[in-house]
């Protein structure tokens, strides 16, 4: 007999979802993505995460941690606008070995943290304590979203009709 070891893989990224709006109540063919954030602004991060493998019809849970790197480079947990950890979980029960399956995190991103931010995920089954499969990768591009900082700039016009720019 083989025993294939599940695994997880992910794709990170920032939902436009409007303000208000519960993005587990949306048609998520309507939802806009990217993979950048701007700091200071709430976002709904969601993390698609690939499971292949599983055990079918027995209850699981997969959990996500937002990362980023401190100064020396080294993974540590993401601190929102409240200095607090941004976590998030999802629990189900596959119908199937193989399949997707999306978690939101949705915060308040802190405006002084501006950095990359990654997720972190691991998939549990139910009364089990160790986990079946742990996708950890704070290099990993697909697990990244990115920030953006707005841009500020000015026009002046004379009476010419000439235009000025700064940025």
């Amino acid at each position: 007999t083989i025993t294939v070891k599940p695994k997880l893989h992910t794709n990170f990224k920032n939902a436009m979802v409007p303000d208000g709006q519960d993005i587990t109540k949306m048609d998520r063919s309507k939802i806009q993505y990217s993979k950048f954030y701007i700091p200071g602004k709430k976002v709904t991060l969601v993390d698609k995460v690939t499971f292949n493998g599983v055990k079918v019809g027995q209850k699981q849970m997969i959990s996500g941690t937002v990362m980023t790197v401190d100064s020396n480079g080294k993974p540590v947990e993401y601190k929102d606008a409240n200095g607090k950890s941004v976590k998030a979980s999802v629990t189900f029960t596959p119908k199937t070995p193989n399949g997707t399956i999306d978690i939101p995190f949705t915060f308040v991103t802190n405006p002084k943290a501006i950095t990359k931010l990654v997720a972190y995920e691991s998939g549990k089954y139910e009364g089990e304590d160790q986990p079946y499969a742990v996708h950890e990768d704070i290099n990993d591009k697909g697990q990244t979203v990115t920030p953006r900082k707005p841009k500020i700039a000015t026009q002046a016009h004379t009476d010419t009709g000439k235009t000025f720019k700064k940025t």
